[in-house]
């Protein structure tokens, strides 16, 4: 049927909507202007969709196969996404903190492998979720870790990729970049992007209060 495409395909070029309506964002005679990014309108509802897709291709290019175990570790949105757009079975090792409905969601998207962590482990730690997703995939014959740290997912140009998007859509004039913070992972790569792309930009981290970036910065 024509017109129908694969769901990866609708990733990206997010809108940009102007936040001038909200109450105190456009106070005082010196007042910036200040637009959103609708990340959450990507298919599978955040910036990780993103993320998965550079990732997926790397798979393919890898020759990793179809029935190898992915090992996601966070808070749920990159294995949502990933389970979105390949076959590939997932393991998502998620903060004891995490919600029910996050897990609800996670079970949803086909992801029966959910091992809790212990909240605030210091990364390098053992229990780390990482130090741990690290330790199943060594004793999996079959199973590939996901760390978005790593070079082999080239994900400096999924970042670049919407880095550009950003200042085209703001016509090249962007000042700051307001975003939340969990990982770490989107705004240390989305903050080098956009300083190639916009120089002089500032960057602002907002999280949670029991951030364990937070604890440990």
């Amino acid at each position: 049927m024509s017109g129908i495409t694969h769901i990866a395909d609708n990733i990206g070029n997010t809108p940009l909507v102007s936040l001038s309506g909200v109450e105190g964002l456009a106070a005082g005679p010196h007042a910036a202007e200040f637009v959103g990014k609708l990340e959450y309108m990507n298919p599978g509802g955040s910036i990780k969709d993103r993320v998965a897709k550079y990732i997926d291709m790397q798979l393919g290019k890898q020759g990793i196969p179809k029935d190898a175990l992915l090992i996601v570790a966070g808070p749920g949105n990159l294995a949502v996404s990933l389970s979105m757009i390949q076959p590939r079975p997932l393991l998502c090792l998620i903060p004891e903190r995490t919600s029910d409905d996050r897990i609800r969601l996670l079970k949803a998207a086909g992801i029966t492998d959910i091992v809790r962590t212990l909240d605030g482990a210091l990364p390098g730690s053992p229990e780390h979720p990482v130090e741990i997703g690290r330790r199943i995939a060594q004793h999996h014959k079959n199973a590939v870790y996901i760390d978005e740290e790593q070079d082999r997912w080239d994900l400096g140009e999924c970042y670049r990729e919407l880095a550009r998007e950003i200042v085209k859509q703001c016509d090249g004039k962007v000042d700051a970049l307001v975003l939340g913070v969990d990982t770490g992972n989107a705004a240390t790569h989305l903050s080098r992007a956009l300083r190639e792309a916009a120089p002089g930009i500032q960057i602002v981290g907002v999280e949670p209060t029991n951030s364990a970036i937070g604890e440990t910065s």
